[in-house]
């Protein structure tokens, strides 16, 4: 929790699964010891937590205003507005985060920022980050016949660097020794800004989140569909040739097996 304090920018990244969203959720419930004005770009079961979209931080936009002093930001899924593989088509339309991304320490901000892969946070995001976490290994609760959850805890072990450089050097020789079939080395190096540790979240922060809640944007194209008919691979037979064709929608094949016209059929003829 102090690291998130002391850091205006961090980022989390972490394979699916590793608890990226459920560390958010846990920083929403923990951060509000230090402050009362806590952020979050996806949906929480907390009176206390604001709503918060991109344009908050935009300083070209003029309808959502920038949160105020000791906020804290918890931004999931930053791949879904920014893509960082692509930093210079997305400066020319991001640019007016910029402002944001160089002065968050200023305006006495902490934001946190999850991407799968460390080349999916946009590179002036990453390279600004004084936090790098890294989620390692979740320890989920335990089911027991009788009884609700036998342990009604998440453990959570992860890694924290003070930057994008340190965490690259630890990866890389993290990768040489799996190659060599050792383990990888979990031990903190205070030199390096390297820490390794565990925390414990109940089971209750869990349930705060849906890990799901953008499903509804499926209805978006759902609903203008007017003929919804699904087939069964047993029915593909009694459908022609040309229908399985239209069916399937596999370009290369349409596009190369269409009739060709007959010299004598252009209206030029």
């Amino acid at each position: 929790m102090n690291f998130v304090w002391d850091n205006p920018l961090s980022v989390i990244i972490g394979k699916l699964g590793t608890g990226k969203t459920l560390l958010l959720t846990y920083l929403s419930q923990t951060m509000k010891l230090l402050t009362d004005e806590i952020y979050s770009n996806y949906p929480l079961e907390d009176d206390k937590v604001k709503v918060l979209t991109f344009k908050n931080l935009d300083f070209t936009d003029r309808t959502k205003p920038v949160p105020l002093d000791d906020s804290v930001i918890l931004f999931d899924e930053s791949y879904l507005y920014i893509d960082g593989t692509s930093p210079h088509d997305e400066k020319k339309v991001h640019s007016g985060k910029i402002p944001w991304i160089v002065l968050a320490r200023h305006f006495g901000h902490r934001a946190l920022f999850t991407a799968q892969r460390e080349g999916m946070i946009w590179n002036n995001i990453r390279q600004l980050a004084s936090g790098i976490i890294i989620p390692i290994s979740l320890k989920k609760p335990v089911a027991k016949k009788g009884f609700n959850f036998f342990n009604r805890f998440f453990i959570m072990r992860m890694g924290i660097f003070q930057d994008i450089t340190d965490y690259e050097i630890w990866k890389t020789k993290s990768v040489e020794r799996t190659a060599e079939g050792k383990r990888v080395k979990h031990k903190s190096d205070v030199g390096l800004g390297i820490r390794f540790f565990k925390i414990i979240i109940p089971l209750e922060f869990a349930n705060k989140y849906d890990s799901q809640w953008l499903k509804f944007v499926r209805d978006l194209k759902n609903d203008e569909i007017v003929n919804k008919k699904e087939y069964y691979w047993s029915e593909i037979t009694k459908l022609s040739v040309k229908e399985r064709l239209e069916l399937f929608d596999i370009d290369i094949l349409k596009k190369n097996l269409k009739p060709k016209k007959e010299k004598g059929n252009s209206k030029d003829d």
